[in-house]
């Protein structure tokens, strides 16, 4: 059983506790835990160095606690690098591999819940949240209930251990913060490090770590579920926010859909939305939709009407929608 996280200068040193939850507390003890601190950017002022300083605590957990590897790979790709440097560790047909983010205080049987339904679906990667794709979406939902939530345009992700996911269910998107779980044979290593090469220099896909990953398993045709029974899931707000990538997560996932389709060419009963080709307007109204008051100032300031998310949403809608023959 191995768990893989990546943590940043920014945070390092609010790590601890995310550590303590997986090394100390887990009911189904881990055999490996990878830390991965990257050397140099790739994206971002690619070539530039990055500078880690260990913090007493992680300096003392190297010296007492035999799983804890740190790695230290060259490049930093962005939040995939927890499952890119982990695959070139990790190759064995028994391994559980299981990645996980930097900033949630973990259940203490999350291990076992994961590897448990490992077992149960072998062929599959099993997480804890994650979502169905959907044609033409532009936004993300999380909020309950899921019956008023789960609608165009929204991706929605229900979380185990809540009232949105009752019982285990397939899914095309499989989400690392609460826990995913894979197994090595899964990749075909040297075609998913060309992907994350390749899809991380496009705008700001490098960010949406979630679809890059469940991208390379569509195209190798591994299911992915959800499965449900978790316990409580909690963010930790004082590591969460400092640098947060999934700041305005709308746009990356727009992005990384449209790019990982194009690439792969996978997904193919869904037309995605390109982001990137729309007007400074649209763009607007997509985060105005999102719930952005800057963004629907400007879109208001352009058409000179009033603009609200539901107003954004059929201005969205006429434009981007296809329209039904006469």
């Amino acid at each position: 059983i191995v768990v893989s996280l990546k943590t940043i200068p920014s945070r390092i040193r609010y790590i601890e506790p995310t550590l303590t939850s997986l090394l100390a507390h887990q009911t189904l003890p881990l055999d490996e835990l990878y830390l991965v601190l990257p050397r140099t950017r790739w994206i971002l002022r690619k070539g530039e160095k990055i500078n880690y300083e260990l913090p007493d605590f992680l300096q003392a957990l190297t010296q007492t606690e035999p799983r804890l590897t740190i790695l230290r790979p060259q490049y930093d790709y962005g939040p995939v690098d927890k499952m890119l440097y982990a695959l070139e560790r990790e190759s064995g047909p028994s391994t559980h591999l299981i990645y996980l983010d930097d900033d949630v205080l973990y259940d203490q049987d999350l291990v076992r819940l994961l590897v448990t339904k490992g077992r149960e679906h072998p062929d599959a990667a099993v997480a804890l949240s994650g979502c169905r794709l959907r044609g033409h979406f532009r936004q993300i939902a999380h909020a309950l209930p899921r019956a008023v939530h789960d609608v165009h345009p929204n991706l929605y992700y229900p979380l185990s251990g809540t009232a949105s996911l009752p019982a285990d269910e397939a899914v095309d998107i499989v989400q690392g913060f609460a826990g995913v779980l894979v197994r090595p044979s899964f990749f075909d290593r040297p075609a998913f490090e060309e992907l994350v090469r390749d899809v991380t220099r496009d705008h700001d896909v490098w960010k949406a770590d979630d679809f890059i990953i469940a991208a390379h398993l569509e195209s190798r045709h591994v299911p992915r579920r959800l499965v449900a029974g978790a316990g409580a899931t909690v963010i930790r707000r004082e590591a969460a926010t400092k640098d947060n990538v999934s700041a305005m997560m709308h746009r990356q996932v727009l992005q990384a859909a449209w790019a990982l389709q194009q690439r792969l060419g996978i997904w193919s009963k869904y037309e995605f939305v390109d982001y990137n080709a729309l007007d400074p307007y649209y763009k607007d109204l997509v985060d105005c939709e999102a719930g952005h008051a800057l963004q629907c100032v400007r879109a208001s300031a352009e058409r000179e009407i009033p603009m609200t998310g539901g107003e954004a949403t059929r201005l969205l809608d006429a434009k981007l929608l296809p329209r039904p023959p006469p």
